[in-house]
């Protein structure tokens, strides 16, 4: 089993952290994509924005045992364009 945590702005922080967090204390296999910052921006200058998290999750091979966390104080809002990116993962 992996954790995948995802998250924007100050959350993105909070992402870092977890990872961490959950590595170290809890031994458990745990990646955010904020953590590899050529990739992500490889990604969006590529693919946008709005797609950075859901092809990074299918490049990371999300299996059905896996889980995903999401760090959000907006929540996500397709219509209003809030972290779209995290709607789509």
């Amino acid at each position: 089993m992996a954790l995948f945590i995802l998250g924007v702005g100050g959350s993105a922080g909070h992402a870092s952290h977890a990872v961490n967090d959950f590595r170290k204390i809890c031994g458990i296999e745990a990646y955010t994509p904020t953590d590899n910052v050529s990739e992500l921006t490889a990604r969006t200058n590529d693919e946008g924005w709005e797609s950075t998290f859901i092809e990074w999750l299918r490049c990371s091979r999300l299996a059905a045992n896996d889980a995903i966390l999401v760090f959000s104080v907006g929540g996500g809002d397709r219509e209003r364009g809030v972290s779209v990116n995290l709607v789509k993962a």
